[in-house]
Order: C-alpha cells, then sequence, then structure tokens
C-alpha cells in the first residue's frame, strides 16, 4: 500500500459497447521508469491484423495475488498467443493468456504495435479473450 500510485477516471467511453476508459495519476506526475506507448505505436487499422497471427499481453492478473514476488516487488506477466478471430468491430479475440484482474492490459501484435485493450476473459477457455480495439483509444484520451 505505501507503493501505491493514486490515480482518477480522466476520461471513459460514453458508448456501452467500448468498455474503455483512461486514468490520470492524482500528482500528474508518470512514476519513475514508466513509458507510454506512443500513437505511432498504436495500430488503428485492424484490417492488418491477420487471424494465426501472434498477440502478447503484458498484464498484472490476480493483482497482487500473482504479481508480488518473495521480496514484496511487483512483477508484470507477459503471454503470447495467437489472433484467433478476424476483428468484429470493437474488439479483437486473441489466445494470449489472461487472468482475473487483467483487464486494461494492452495487446500487441509482433511488430509491438498496440492493438487492443483486454477487457474480456473467458474462465472457462484461454482461447476466448478479447480487447477493444486501439482504434477507439482516442474516445479516452
Amino acid at each position: 500500500p505505501e507503493s501505491r500510485i493514486e490515480c482518477s477516471v480522466h476520461k471513459q467511453s460514453n458508448d456501452e459497447d467500448i468498455d474503455l476508459a483512461s486514468l490520470q495519476t492524482n500528482s500528474r506526475q508518470l512514476p519513475p521508469n514508466v513509458s507510454v506507448v506512443s500513437s505511432a505505436n498504436t495500430e488503428k487499422d485492424e484490417t492488418k491484423i491477420q487471424v494465426g497471427s501472434p498477440s502478447f499481453v503484458i498484464s498484472f492478473p490476480m493483482g497482487d495475488a500473482l504479481a508480488l514476488n518473495e521480496s514484496n516487488e511487483i512483477n508484470c506477466t507477459a503471454t503470447q498467443g495467437n489472433f484467433t478471430q478476424t476483428p468484429a468491430k470493437n474488439y479483437i479475440q486473441y489466445s494470449a493468456q489472461v487472468a482475473h484482474g487483467s483487464s486494461g492490459s494492452p495487446v500487441f501484435n509482433q511488430y509491438g504495435k498496440l492493438v487492443a485493450v483486454t477487457y474480456l476473459g473467458s474462465s472457462s477457455g484461454q482461447s476466448f479473450n478479447r480487447g477493444i480495439l486501439a482504434k477507439y483509444l482516442s474516445m479516452v484520451q
């Protein structure tokens, strides 16, 4: 708790089918050693996402339960899979594993471009995870 950074909702989507929000640190300062995914590193053209191509998710699944090591240091989890369907109107489906608490995690393609933000993971199988397409990020910036 002493190393937590207080944040507030900056903006959220008004479209209930697009489950996105942006957070801002209350201090309005980025923590040390934090980087931001630039617009240039965001894939906004979903037609470039091919079924079977690699997907990568970086997350903190299950919060402190899996993220903290024995020294009480926080570590992220990186998983790899594939995009398993052509993009739908608002989302893309992928097999890179996610666990409860991974909502908001970035989903990258094989070129390191952000293509989606995780919003749904299946508890009955790891091949049915979904992310809101990155083209909608402008709604919450």
